[in-house]
């Protein structure tokens, strides 16, 4: 989560750690999203969804994540013992040094190849994104 991101629902961490306790073998859990823009000079918002979508089993199977378009533009949760495993080589650039945009992707993307078939993408839209300006009103909607 970015620091512009908020949590949908008053139930949605609930949610996720019922998932995962019921689901003893999952170790990445990635939802739906909502995303505000703004519309230019006339400074009305618009939400669309986010471009999070379930990875075919193809790419899960053979874990093909970094050929295939990045789906995570929603909610990551994810078990911590998969931060140990990250190659953190796989974060660098080809002068050695971190990526300094993307990081998203390049940290989702290793979580993926980590957790593998031990996977699972959850429709519901349980992340806002959008810029700070535009909570404005935007309560009820997250309280839902």
């Amino acid at each position: 989560m970015r620091d512009d991101d908020r949590i949908i629902g008053n139930n949605a961490l609930a949610v996720i750690n019922s998932i995962f306790n019921q689901k003893k073998d999952l170790k990445l859990l990635y939802t739906g999203s909502l995303v505000a823009q703004n519309q230019g000079k006339s400074k009305k918002v618009m939400y669309r969804l986010g471009k999070t979508f379930q990875y075919p089993e193809e790419v899960i199977k053979n874990n093909n994540f970094r050929h295939y378009p990045f789906l995570l533009d929603g909610l990551i949760a994810f078990k911590g013992d998969l931060l140990d495993l990250i190659d953190t080589t796989n974060m660098l650039n080809s002068e050695g040094e971190p990526y300094q945009e993307a990081g998203e992707i390049i940290f989702g993307i290793n979580l993926l190849e980590l957790a593998r078939e031990h996977t699972m993408y959850l429709p519901e839209l349980l992340l806002y994104r959008g810029n700070e300006r535009f909570f404005v009103g935007s309560d009820s909607i997250l309280r839902k």
